[in-house]
């Protein structure tokens, strides 16, 4: 019966026009949400399931520049490579598409992802979309345990 209530619940949030919640933008059948809070990127992935979805995955350069031009920030995306350093995994535990990347490149050969360490150990293994003060069109990695926005991806319910 809960279950029955919170689903209710949610179908009454629904933008019945796009198929998705309130506060979340329709594109290609799918739903996007952005953040207005800042959390780590463990703590992002957790809240975007709370929410009905996941960490955005990048699938294609189209939905690259859909997700890209909602944002002015860094934001958190569905990528890491927390298990096996410069092994890149979604959220679904799909590795990147060689493809359908879109990481930062440097004249200087110093590209993204570059694992960093210079104020961490362990290096940079979360990526986002972006420099912090900088351009948000492409793929950085960053230390986990940075606060940053993120955006979150649902299918659509129509």
């Amino acid at each position: 019966r809960n279950q029955h209530k919170t689903t209710l619940e949610k179908l009454s949030r629904l933008n019945h026009s796009t198929g998705c919640a309130i506060h979340w933008i329709h594109s290609g059948g799918k739903c996007y949400y952005y953040s207005t809070v800042k959390m780590n990127w463990t703590q992002s992935r957790d809240h975007c399931v709370t929410l009905g979805g996941h960490l955005v995955i990048i699938n294609s350069k189209a939905e690259q520049d859909f997700v890209t031009s909602n944002v002015e920030e860094t934001h958190w995306i569905g990528l890491n490579d927390v298990d096996t350093e410069g092994h890149w995994v979604w959220v679904n535990n799909q590795p990147v598409n060689n493809s359908v990347e879109f990481w930062m490149k440097r004249e200087n050969e110093t590209s993204e992802p570059d694992n960093w360490t210079k104020f961490h150990p362990d290096g940079e293994d979360c990526a986002g979309l972006g420099h912090p003060g900088a351009e948000t069109d492409f793929w950085m990695d960053a230390y986990c345990f940075e606060e940053k926005r993120f955006v979150c991806e649902a299918a659509a319910a129509v």
